[in-house]
């Protein structure tokens, strides 16, 4: 059975970085792109 992945658009520093984080603790592994890699999740 295929494990379920969790795919965030968006994600950054703000919302989508905390959303990625909890689905990550959770145990699906998080793909996400951001909109601006110079700031990437950082902030």
């Amino acid at each position: 059975m295929e494990k379920p992945v969790c795919l965030i658009l968006g994600a950054g520093a703000g919302i989508g970085g905390h959303v990625a984080s909890r689905f990550a603790r959770e145990g699906y592994p998080p793909v996400w792109r951001a909109a601006a890699i110079s700031r990437g999740l950082s902030g």
